[in-house]
Parts: C-alpha cells; sequence; structure tokens
C-alpha cells in the first residue's frame, strides 16, 4: 500500500524571530515559487477546546488463527489462540473556535496545507496510566487491493483512562447519560 500525500506547501522550520524574548523559532511555509504563504506559525503555550458531538461503547472480539493454506488435506488445521477482547469508546469532536480577532477566525489545518481539517475525533481506552495522545493525517490517496480510495484529513485524540475512571465513563454512556 503506497500513501500519496496532497501539500499544497513546503515546510520549512525557522530560528529567525522578530519576538525571540517570546518565541526562538517558528514554521513557514512556502508555495512553488519559494513566496512564504500566510503568517509565521509560532509555538501555542495554550489549550484548545473540542466538544464531543457523540460518544459510543464498543466492545470487540478478535481470534487470530495461525491459517495457511494447505494443499495436502491430511495437514493439521491451524491452531486456535483464545480470542481477546477488547472495548474502548469513539466519537466525533467539534472544535470550540474563537471570535474573530487580528487574525482571523480560529482555523485548524495541517501544516503545509490550505484545507481546513474536516474530521476530528476522541477515542477512550482503559490503561494503567492515565494520559492523552493527538495523532492525524493530512489527505492521502492510497490503494488497497486495485482499489484507490482517498482519505480525508482528521485528527483524532486517544485519551487513556484507569479503570475505575474508564468504566465510569462506560457506565455513563450506556445509560446515556
Amino acid at each position: 500500500m503506497s500513501r500519496d500525500y496532497k501539500p499544497d506547501y513546503s515546510v520549512r522550520l525557522s530560528e529567525e524571530s522578530e519576538h525571540k524574548s517570546l518565541y526562538s523559532w517558528c514554521l513557514r511555509e512556502f508555495d512553488k515559487d519559494g513566496k512564504q504563504t500566510g503568517i509565521d506559525q509560532i509555538p501555542w503555550h495554550w489549550g484548545v477546546s473540542f466538544e464531543i458531538d457523540s460518544l459510543s461503547y464498543r466492545l470487540d472480539f478478535e481470534q487470530d488463527s495461525e491459517a495457511e493454506f494447505f494443499e495436502d488435506e491430511n495437514a493439521k488445521p491451524p491452531s486456535k489462540k483464545p480470542a481477546t477482547k477488547g472495548e474502548a469508546l469513539y466519537g466525533r469532536l467539534t472544535p470550540i473556535k474563537s471570535g474573530p480577532s487580528a487574525f482571523g477566525t480560529t482555523q485548524y489545518s495541517f501544516f503545509g496545507t490550505q484545507r481546513e481539517i474536516a474530521e476530528f475525533r476522541i477515542r477512550v481506552d482503559e490503561g494503567d496510566e492515565e494520559h492523552i495522545s493527538v495523532w492525524g493525517s493530512p489527505t492521502y490517496e492510497s490503494e488497497i487491493d486495485f482499489v484507490n480510495e482517498t482519505q480525508p484529513d482528521f485528527l483524532e485524540i486517544t485519551v487513556v483512562l484507569k479503570p475505575d475512571h474508564f468504566r465510569h465513563i462506560v457506565e455513563l454512556v450506556n445509560q446515556k447519560r
């Protein structure tokens, strides 16, 4: 499977800063002619807010087998491993955008693109230690089994909660509270 990403601009790190006391580096985007587009993208030290549109519980069972194709019908069948259970909460997020400012309304896009991110997701898992991670991908086209598919820009926030916190949230979701 190959992925063909669709960037609009090249992105470069710059350690030249007009305001060295505020930030020592920035990212700059350049068009195909080498001209900078937009303003310097400086480190953001504040939070961003999202609203959860929907949250649903999903329980999955998976069984790995060592299945192989046997030409010999007397061959031993593949051994089966025990099924594993997985559960998580999944939902859609909507960014809470700040109002107009000197730079305009808040907009989310990947560096190197001029497209607004179309899809924000959340996944809540159970784990030993609580943490949050963010992962995303700009639009790309891929070919799988002779079919070309285009995936939209998306960002996913994964929240891992300790078992008691996770169970509490699952209970609330299952009770539609």
